[in-house]
């Protein structure tokens, strides 16, 4: 049988059958190309579950990454907000704590001012005279080199300071020439005391009501600072 029969043109015909080209030269030859890489099924499943995993983690991270921003965002609000709260319940504390102040004080100076009302007087009836004599005595020390002194006190204290005079005369002042004098309109607990170039006033009555008023005035003050608060 003829050898074309017998020729599989499926095939890559070579030998004398071999196509020709161009003035009869040969075609180029193909062996040269690179031959494409084959992978066998458990290559293929490896490189599948490779690139799913590589596919995972990085969605992972991407999404660890995501949520630490959100959760971080989150925390910088819930920071944020509870400061404010704290910052206006420390303003409102300090204002509470003011108020508080503001009451204790105001009570206080009433207990002051209750206790000047009540004990002042009975200060002045008991100790008064003899606050008086200790004062004239300082006022006659300030004026010791002087020859004359003239005191001057109530009508009422008049007859004891004169004999106070006589003793510190006698005991100390004995150069200096005291003149005592009664004022109708001096009260029983001053004096005023007059020497060349000088003089000494002392009225313990009158500090005792500047004491008073000033007290009156503290406790109206700190009544209308504690009404304003409110």
């Amino acid at each position: 049988m003829s050898g074309l029969f017998l020729r599989n043109f499926d095939e890559d015909p070579g030998g004398p059958f071999a196509p020709r080209g161009l003035n009869g030269a040969a075609p180029p030859d193909e062996a040269s190309e690179p031959e494409p890489v084959l992978f066998d099924e458990d290559e293929v499943n490896m490189m599948i579950a490779d690139a799913r995993a590589a596919a995972m983690a990085e969605g992972k991270a991407l999404g660890s990454a995501e949520a630490v921003a959100e959760l971080s965002a989150a925390l910088e609000a819930q920071l944020l907000g509870v400061s404010e709260n704290i910052l206006e319940e420390l303003t409102t504390l300090s204002e509470r704590i003011d108020l508080h102040f503001v009451q204790i004080e105001k009570e206080m100076v009433e207990l002051a001012l209750g206790l000047a009302e009540r004990l002042l007087p009975e200060i002045l009836s008991a100790h008064g005279p003899d606050l008086l004599v200790a004062r004239i005595r300082e006022g006659m020390t300030k004026a010791r080199g002087n020859a004359a002194l003239r005191i001057h006190v109530s009508e009422a204290m008049l007859p004891v300071i004169e004999q106070a005079a006589e003793r510190w005369r006698a005991q100390d002042f004995d150069h200096m020439d005291i003149v005592v004098s009664g004022d109708p309109e001096m009260a029983d607990t001053a004096t005023r005391l007059n020497w060349k170039n000088g003089y000494f006033e002392y009225n313990l009555e009158r500090a005792c009501d500047e004491l008073r008023s000033v007290l009156r005035r503290s406790v109206a003050t700190l009544k209308e600072q504690s009404e304003r608060a409110e």
